[in-house]
């Protein structure tokens, strides 16, 4: 037998912590476990739950049975949404033989799953909800309010008003997780599991190193969730320090189908990539995405692009086209908080002003010379800040030259490209 490797002894230890995990499921009788539909809030995707799903794999749920259902937010009447989430549960129970479903929902989508649930038919399909982030309800959900809920809030969310209880629900109250985060933290993970499952955590979270790595995700326009049909996704290797392609052709290339889907690829673990999605209409800018090193698996990239029609579409067309860079920084787990973060972007300090007091809970931000003087004046522009939460424009300049963009979120540092936003929208995103 020749001599085995640090990796022969990972993966040794991952088999043998599984096979132990199956025989301590088999010895407490562990039954079938049911399927899970996520649904996200406003102006959000399915990728809202993308760290969730990875831990609910890592403890042993099967990832047929974890399902993102991807809605068009910004329908307020929510009737088009209500009979697509009906369709979207019948589909999973079908691939599951008839299970029930467990129903996940945060923020706006905790709304729309209580909602669900009022109706009859509705309530016999589901299994149980989970309502994170929302505002609070009178009772638990069902049409009698039969179904076993779980409401998960935080004292520190100030868009849902820090979260109340809700009678006969078991009721989880968080101290410290802003908005965002309460959807997407260890907390709410810990607490759904345990509530979905009936059982303790067999790995407490997910953040292991994972050599052979697979990337996939979905494209789709940004708020309504349309998928990018008959777009491309192309992947680069970057250089970490630069940003700098590693290779002149992609290291992946893929056609968009009817659902939003591109890939799989396999990638490097612990490498860099840049993410560029275009829409079928040639004359659309494509955006591109740069993301932290790859440390595992993924499935849930999600890539969005710049609606060309509907209510954000006035919100973007103040966006440059010229040799400046415009950057689009996304923070994909937590919103960026004045007093608890810090976000520097070549040199200059952006958290202390008032695009991150709390109460905006900022999570997205557009910065480009909003005012065209050629000056960071660091001021509010375009209709990005007339949302009131999630979204911010700050007038920013960043010069056309060789050098990289340097961003540095609470100790770190992601370099990107700079692209003429003539070329495209450049989007920094924070895992």
């Amino acid at each position: 037998m020749g001599k085995l490797t640090i990796l022969d002894l990972r993966k040794l230890f991952w088999l043998i912590l599984i096979f132990v995990s199956s025989i301590g499921c088999v010895y407490a009788g562990a039954t079938p476990r049911n399927p899970i539909v996520f649904i996200h809030g406003m102006l959000a995707s399915g990728d809202t739950y993308s760290g969730q799903l990875a831990r609910f794999e890592a403890n042993g749920y099967d990832p047929n049975l974890l399902h993102l259902f991807d809605w068009n937010s910004l329908s307020f009447g929510r009737g088009n949404a209500l009979n697509e989430l009906d369709a979207f549960v019948d589909s999973v129970r079908a691939l599951a033989g008839g299970s029930k479903v467990f129903l996940v929902g945060h923020s706006a989508g905790s709304g729309l799953v209580y909602n669900y649930c009022k109706d009859a038919a509705r309530t016999d399909k589901v299994n149980g909800v989970v309502l994170i982030g929302g505002f609070a309800q009178d009772t638990t959900a069902g049409h009698n309010h039969q179904i076993p809920t779980m409401n998960i809030y935080s004292t520190a969310d100030l868009v849902a008003k820090g979260g109340a209880d809700v009678p006969g629900a078991a009721n989880v109250k968080l101290e410290k997780e802003d908005h965002y985060e309460v959807a997407t933290g260890m907390a709410a993970f810990n607490a759904m599991y345990q509530f979905i499952t009936k059982a303790d955590l067999f790995i407490s979270d997910a953040v292991y190193t994972d050599q052979e790595v697979v990337l996939a995700g979905k494209a789709v326009t940004l708020g309504d969730n349309t998928p990018l049909r008959g777009g491309s996704v192309q992947v680069f290797q970057v250089d970490v320090t630069t940003g700098k392609r590693m290779r002149k052709k992609p290291d992946g290339q893929f056609m968009v189908d009817h659902l939003g889907n591109w890939g799989p690829m396999k990638a490097i673990f612990n490498a860099s990539y840049e993410f560029v999605a275009r829409g079928a209409d040639s004359s659309a800018k494509p955006i591109h995405y740069f993301r932290e090193k790859v440390k595992q698996s993924n499935s849930n990239i999600y890539l969005r692009v710049i609606p060309n029609s509907g209510m954000l579409t006035m919100m973007f067309s103040g966006l440059p086209s010229d040799s400046c860079p415009a950057l689009a920084v996304f923070s994909a787990s937590q919103a960026i908080l004045n007093g608890r973060d810090s976000l520097t972007i070549d040199g200059t300090k952006l958290t202390g002003t008032d695009f991150f007091k709390p109460s905006r809970t900022t999570i997205a931000m557009f910065l480009y010379d909003g005012n065209k003087n050629g000056k960071s004046d660091l001021n509010g522009v375009g209709l990005f800040n007339m949302q009131g939460v999630f979204l911010a424009g700050i007038d920013m300049v960043f010069r056309p030259n060789e050098t990289p963009i340097i961003l540095e979120f609470n100790g770190r540092t992601l370099a990107v490209r700079r692209i003429p936003s003539k070329d495209g929208v450049v989007v920094p995103v924070f895992d």
